[in-house]
């Protein structure tokens, strides 16, 4: 199995256990009124960051012919999609630990 695929896996096991995540914290909320905030943030995170997996998948050939490197270790090794979704996926978890929280 090559590389990529293999990212594009775990990035949809991501988005399941994201958005299960994010869902049953929901749930436990509503009925509760009791939910854990780090929970409550990284479990959106996680979903769009599955989703970054799946469209923008990279392999150790695509970094040594861009930049040199076989892992990506700075954020310029990332590509502009990339970058955006990881901004994203941070909005995500804010935006959903206020939404829980009733902050806003």
């Amino acid at each position: 199995m090559n590389q990529k695929l293999k990212q594009r896996l775990g990035g949809a096991l991501f988005i399941v256990v994201g958005a299960g995540g994010t869902i049953y914290e929901w749930r436990e909320a509503l009925a509760s009124g009791v939910y854990q905030p780090k929970v409550a943030f990284l479990f959106p995170v996680f979903a769009v960051l599955g989703i970054m997996l799946l469209l923008f998948p990279t392999s150790k050939e695509d970094l040594l012919a861009k930049y040199g490197v076989e892992r990506a270790s700075s954020l310029a090794h990332y590509s502009w999609g990339q970058k955006i979704l990881i901004l994203v996926a941070l909005a995500a978890g804010a935006l959903n630990w206020a939404l829980i929280s009733g902050t806003l």
